[in-house]
């Protein structure tokens, strides 16, 4: 048999398996002689003639018996894999046929790259007929047939039409050419056009009732229903008699039931209508609506369910797998999304949602390289798919290898140049650069967006911060105005964000003239620029012991906003200023009446008790605060108080913290240092470990951990201690240990080196020179 016949079995229609009853398919065993060969002739036989007659349903039964009878004949699992095709179950036909590529390529290579071709995987059909040689002019115009519609598939239907029309030319009598030609055609638009190709075919050869289906689908585009209908009726006359409902016959009904309803003829298109529900699963696709009305309704319990019935009872369905895998995976059960998902997804063809919904799984499920392989195989197949771009794009950048990284932000771009305006991914290139080291390009991105977005400030705010922080304000400050006067769209964003920076360096005056000319607006951003404003006001009057004038700017600011608490102490911090304690107080308590007692107002109300009473009562009330309510913020001032309260409140401290938040980095850095002050160096070791765990590139804890170990573990230690100096190359104090360490290994000359560059960056610091005279000394 042939895979390109002039039968009803082509690779250029979206065919449609649902609803054809399919045997299963054949577990072969090994071995054989003669009589089964003779045994396997006989059954290939009937199924010839069975097929010739259309009985398909008797002609697969007959296939399956001779290859039970003949397991090793390729030429027998080839004529069952043509019959799959034939009734549309390509996806049957490729399972079958793909076990036998190593070895017999040359027998299964033209219909695996049909059923690849139906099945819409375009790429693995090309790498098929890669490894496949025609032997004859036949098998050649085969294969050039699917190299043309594979490329059809891809998207480049401009090219495809071009060697399908060369096809023709060369082929004028092939219908596959013909219909090939056809749907480039309709591809492209060209409608009217395919209308004159088929008609041109039709008047030199037999009816063929696929160019007709072709010819009907272009009437209808070009909106001749009346002509539609008449070539759909007579292609549908033309069909063969068969026992199964080939995908031909589904796709003219279906097409010519359309048209029908369109005209108003609905009558007729019920007969139509009713044929083709005769023909179709009802009970799944019920199921199927089912399910989705579940979701619509916000029940996904009931969804799962019925998609979990469905697949019981069909487990080779995978529209339900891959629904089930999403909403798994979206509600919590990743690995059982993550299976779902990834046994029935195909990287090719497998729809966009279902494909993130599967990355996201396999990233969840730390499986990474695995979602980066699904995503360079979906984008080889899809390549100006931009969401398949965008999805490759960000995983890439996440990984640490620079081949993968450059490939990240070649999609990245590519999806960009197709959507300028996607934004999302500009910034997730700014992120990329800037946390590359490469501040330049990252501005770049973000002003891209801040173009894009001008009714943002998020965009150039943090492009100005990237540029502020290798220019002086000034400069800054010229930036801002060239790119307002490049894009006025920008421009009162721009003068908000130059007034912060004139904020910053205490250029009230200017801030207030660039910040001005929006008093009357309703930005947002004006608005908060104003209160940063009113904030420096008011301690800059503070500062001048203008207590007045610093009232005046407060009360302005608390009435831009009444509920921010950090406004509402500006009367307290006022009053401590003016030495009115109590006064300070009170305003701290009715700053918490407004806002509830938080962060801020004990810390203010600490501030206070320390200066009417000393550090004792207020590291009293900010330790008691702090164990009752864990508030991070209190951390640093309760730290600070502790030292000036000595050793033991310190260690107080430091104890309570990491018995509470055991494995916070920072807890475990303050409790080792205490410990390595208090003498207990080897209780240290742990909480170091702890911080290294976390963070392995922390140098202070990689210095600290070397010195501990520099007795009990030397070569460990100096081992530490040049990451440190890596990580820290111009602190003094981790130079001078890595230093010592190498001075303590023997390794004298390079110990002088480092602690000559020490004593370079600390030339008061007495013990760093002494430990370099000591290295000195030992040579």
């Amino acid at each position: 048999m042939k895979t390109f016949g002039l039968k009803a079995r082509h690779p250029l229609l979206a065919l449609l398996a649902t609803g054809v009853i399919l045997l299963p398919l054949l577990t072969g065993c090994n071995g054989g002689d003669s009589s089964n060969t003779d045994e396997a002739a006989s059954h290939i036989e009937r199924a010839e003639t069975y097929t010739d007659q259309g009985q398909y349903r008797s002609a697969l039964l007959e296939v399956r018996n001779a290859i039970k009878a003949d397991p090793d004949n390729v030429d027998h699992v080839v004529m069952l894999a043509e019959l799959y095709l034939d009734i549309g179950a390509a996806r049957e036909a490729a399972e079958l046929l793909e076990p036998w590529m190593e070895g017999h390529a040359s027998d299964v290579a033209l219909p695996l790259a049909t059923a690849y071709v139906r099945l819409g995987k375009h790429l693995s059909a090309r790498e098929t007929l890669d490894q496949y040689q025609p032997q004859s002019p036949v098998q050649q115009t085969e294969a050039s047939l699917l190299r043309a519609e594979a490329l059809r598939l891809s998207g480049d239907a401009t090219e495809a039409l071009s060697l399908f029309r060369n096809l023709m030319e060369n082929h004028p009598s092939n219908p596959q050419a013909v219909v090939g030609t056809l749907r480039a055609q309709l591809d492209l638009n060209q409608a009217s056009q395919a209308v004159r190709t088929a008609n041109d075919w039709l008047e030199q050869n037999p009816p063929e009732p696929q160019v007709r289906y072709w010819k009907g689908a272009a009437q209808y585009q070009e909106n001749d229903l009346d002509g539609a209908a008449q070539t759909l009726t007579d292609a549908a006359s033309e069909l063969p008699a068969s026992d199964v409902f080939l995908p031909v016959r589904r796709n003219i009904l279906t097409l010519l039931s359309r048209v029908l309803t369109e005209q108003g003829k609905a009558v007729e298109a019920q007969v139509y209508n009713k044929i083709l529900a005769e023909h179709q699963d009802t009970t799944a696709r019920e199921q199927g609506e089912a399910a989705i009305a579940a979701l619509q309704e916000g029940n996904v319990d009931e969804a799962k369910r019925i998609l979990g019935d469905m697949l019981e009872m069909d487990p080779d369905n995978r529209a339900a797998a891959l629904m089930l895998g999403a909403l798994s995976t979206s509600t919590g059960n990743a690995e059982e999304g993550s299976r779902l998902l990834a046994e029935n997804l195909d990287p090719e063809t497998t729809p966009t949602p279902f494909l993130r919904s599967a990355t996201m799984a396999q990233i969840d499920t730390g499986k990474r390289e695995e979602a980066l392989q699904t995503l360079e195989r979906a984008m080889e197949a899809r390549p100006n798919d931009n969401d398949i771009l965008a999805m490759h794009g960000i995983l890439a950048l996440s990984f640490d290898d620079e081949e993968r990284q450059t490939a990240g932000i070649a999609s990245l771009q590519k999806a960009i140049n197709n959507e300028p305006e996607r934004t999302r991914l500009r910034l997730a290139l700014a992120h990329h650069y800037i946390t590359s080291g490469q501040p330049d390009a990252a501005i770049t991105q973000l002003l891209e967006v801040a173009r894009l977005t001008p009714d943002r400030i998020e965009a150039l705010q943090q492009a100005t911060r990237l540029y502020a922080r290798s220019h002086p304000p000034q400069d800054t400050v010229d930036w801002l105005d060239g790119l307002a006067e490049q894009t006025p769209e920008l421009e009162q964003n721009a003068d908000v964000l130059a007034a912060l920076v004139n904020i910053g360096v205490g250029n009230l005056a200017q801030a207030r003239e660039r910040l001005a000319p929006y008093q009357q607006t309703d930005s947002e951003y004006v608005k908060q620029a104003d209160i940063e404003l009113l904030l420096a006001e008011t301690r800059a009057a503070v500062n001048a012991g203008n207590y007045e004038t610093a009232r005046a700017k407060a009360s302005e600011a608390i009435g831009l906003a009444p509920n921010s608490l950090r406004v509402l102490l500006l009367p307290a911090a006022i009053s401590q200023a003016e030495g009115d304690l109590d006064r300070a107080l009170e305003e701290i308590d009715a700053a918490e009446e407004v806002t509830g007692k938080a962060g801020p107002t004990i810390i203010a109300r600490t501030s206070v008790l320390e200066a009417n009473n000393g550090t004792t009562q207020a590291f009293d009330y900010l330790f008691s605060q702090w164990q009752e309510q864990r508030r991070d913020v209190l951390i640093p001032p309760l730290l600070r108080l502790a030292r000036s309260e000595g050793a033991e409140a310190l260690g107080s401290v430091t104890q309570a913290w990491i018995e509470q938040q055991p494995q916070n980095p920072a807890a475990n850095m303050a409790r080792a240092d205490w410990l390595v002050s208090d003498g207990q160096e080897q209780l240290a070791i742990s909480h170091y470990e702890t911080v290294l765990d976390s963070n392995p590139g922390n140098p202070a804890a990689l210095n600290n951990l070397a010195w501990v170990l520099r007795e009990s573990d030397p070569q460990r230690a100096l081992a530490l201690s040049e990451q440190a100096s890596q990580k820290a190359a111009d602190n003094p104090m981790v130079l001078d240990t890595y230093g010592w360490l190498l001075h303590l290994a023997g390794q004298n000359d390079e110990a002088i080196r480092v602690l000559e560059q020490a004593v370079a960056l600390a030339p008061e610091n007495e013990e760093i020179s002494a430990h370099l005279e000591a290295a000195r000394e030992a040579l």
